[in-house]
C-alpha cells in the first residue's frame, strides 16, 4: 500500500511525486491520460515572473527546481543561464497602471523604450516593462523529466488511470480501489469535482486557452511578451460562475463563452513562435469558444505584422484550472487529503514551489513559505 497517492500528472503532480519519493515516502501517481495532457502541455511553457507577490517565493523555488533537473541532465529546454527576460507590454494608455502593479522590478520603458527593446512590435505602443527574468521550457517535457525523477526516486507513475472518487482510506480507480495512507490532489480542473466527496466545494473553474505554434524561422523577437491586461472584460467573466440562466441563452450553449485576449507571444530557441493569449469561460473539454484563436492571430498580425506571412503548423485549447482570487489552493483539505490545483495560467511558473510546499506539508515538515495565502479554507471563512 503506498503511502501516499498523487492524482495528476502535470507539472504539480509530477513534481510533488519526485519531491515525496526523494522525501522517502512510497508514492504513487496516478494519471488519467497521458502524462501532462491537461494544462500542462496546453501551456505556453514559459516561467515568467508572476501576477501576484504571494506568488515569487513559489516562482522562485520552481527556477532552481527546474535547473536541479536540468543539471542531472533531462531534456526539456530551460534557459538555464541565460533567461530571454519579459516584457510587459502597455498596448495603450489604460493599461499603464498594470506594469506599475507588478511585483518583480524592472526597467519602466516609454513608447521609444518598447521599439527599441522589441523593433518587431508596430510603433505607437504606451510603454512597458522589461524584466530581466523570463524563461522557457518545453513543459510536456518537464513533466516527463519530473515523472522519470520520481520513479528513479522509486515512485510508481501510472497513466491512463483515472481516480473516479476519494475514498475512505483508498482512492477508487477505473483499476480498482488503491488503498493508501494519504492524498495529494494535484489534478487541475476536474479537482472540483474529486473535493465532493469530501465534502468540500473549491471554486475551481476550468478558462479555456487558445494557442497557435509558426513554422521555425530567423529571430524576430527578443524577449516573452505579454500584454498587460486582458481586453475586452467578456460575459461571462472567466473564473466567475456561469449560471444556468446564463447557459440558457443559445449563443453560449452552440459557441462557447467570449473570450478576453492578451497578445501573449514568444520565439523558442528552435525558431518557433508561440502566439497567444485568450480567456474564456469553457463549460467541457471539447474544442468550443473557437473564434478566440482567429482573434489571437488577427491581434498578432496587428501588433506584429512580420509575422504576418508566417506558416501555422499547429493549434490547440486547453483548460487552466482558475481560483476566484488568482492564487492557488494549496493545504489540508482533511487529515489525509492535501490540495495542489488552482493556478490558473501560473502552472508551469510556479508548479515546482507549488509541489515543495504541498510535499512539505503532506509530510508534516516546516514549509519553505509561509502557505497562508493559499489556505483552501479561506473561501469558506
Amino acid at each position: 500500500m503506498p503511502d501516499v497517492v498523487v492524482i495528476g500528472g502535470g507539472v504539480v503532480g509530477t513534481m510533488a511525486a519526485w519531491q515525496l519519493a526523494e522525501a522517502g515516502a512510497e508514492v504513487a501517481l496516478l494519471e488519467r491520460g497521458a502524462l501532462a495532457s491537461g494544462a500542462t502541455s496546453k501551456s505556453q511553457g514559459l516561467v515568467l515572473p508572476p501576477d501576484h507577490a504571494e506568488l515569487v517565493p513559489l516562482w522562485r523555488e520552481s527556477i532552481a527546481m527546474y535547473a536541479r533537473l536540468h543539471d542531472a541532465g533531462a531534456e526539456f529546454c530551460f534557459d538555464r543561464e541565460a533567461p530571454i527576460g519579459t516584457l510587459l507590454l502597455a498596448r495603450h494608455e489604460g493599461q499603464l497602471s498594470g506594469l506599475a502593479g507588478a511585483p518583480v522590478a524592472g526597467e519602466m520603458l516609454d513608447g521609444a523604450g518598447v521599439a527599441a527593446a522589441e523593433p518587431a512590435l508596430v510603433d505607437g505602443m504606451a510603454g512597458g516593462l522589461l524584466i530581466e527574468e523570463g524563461r522557457r521550457t518545453d513543459p510536456g517535457a518537464l513533466a516527463a523529466a519530473a515523472a522519470e525523477a520520481a520513479a528513479e526516486a522509486g515512485a510508481d507513475v501510472r497513466t491512463r488511470v483515472e481516480v473516479k472518487r476519494l475514498g475512505a482510506a483508498a482512492v477508487v480507480t477505473d483499476e480498482g480501489r488503491i488503498p493508501c495512507g494519504q492524498v495529494l490532489v494535484a489534478a487541475g480542473a476536474w479537482t472540483r469535482r474529486l473535493g465532493h466527496a469530501l465534502g468540500v466545494d473549491l471554486p475551481i473553474r476550468p478558462v479555456r486557452g487558445w494557442l497557435a505554434l509558426l513554422a521555425p524561422g530567423p529571430p524576430i523577437l527578443r524577449h516573452a511578451i505579454h500584454e498587460a491586461a486582458y481586453e475586452p472584460t467578456p460575459d461571462p467573466t472567466p473564473a466567475r460562475p456561469v449560471s444556468l440562466e446564463r447557459l440558457a441563452l443559445g449563443t453560449l450553449a452552440r459557441n462557447g463563452a467570449d473570450a478576453a485576449h492578451a497578445l501573449g507571444i514568444h520565439q523558442n530557441a528552435d525558431g518557433t513562435v508561440l502566439v497567444g493569449a485568450s480567456r474564456s469561460a469553457a463549460l467541457h473539454e471539447g474544442p468550443e469558444s473557437a473564434d478566440a484563436l482567429r482573434a489571437n492571430a488577427a491581434h498578432a498580425c496587428e501588433l506584429i505584422p512580420g509575422l504576418a506571412g508566417r506558416e501555422v503548423t499547429a493549434a490547440w485549447t486547453g483548460l487552466r484550472p482558475f481560483s476566484e482570487d488568482g492564487l492557488p489552493y494549496i493545504g489540508r483539505l482533511d487529515e489525509r487529503t492535501v490540495v495542489c490545483a488552482g493556478h490558473g495560467s501560473e502552472g508551469i511558473l510556479t508548479g515546482g514551489g507549488s509541489a515543495r510546499l504541498a510535499s512539505e506539508l503532506l509530510l508534516g515538515r516546516a514549509p519553505f513559505t509561509d502557505p497562508a495565502a493559499f489556505d483552501p479554507t479561506r473561501r469558506r471563512a
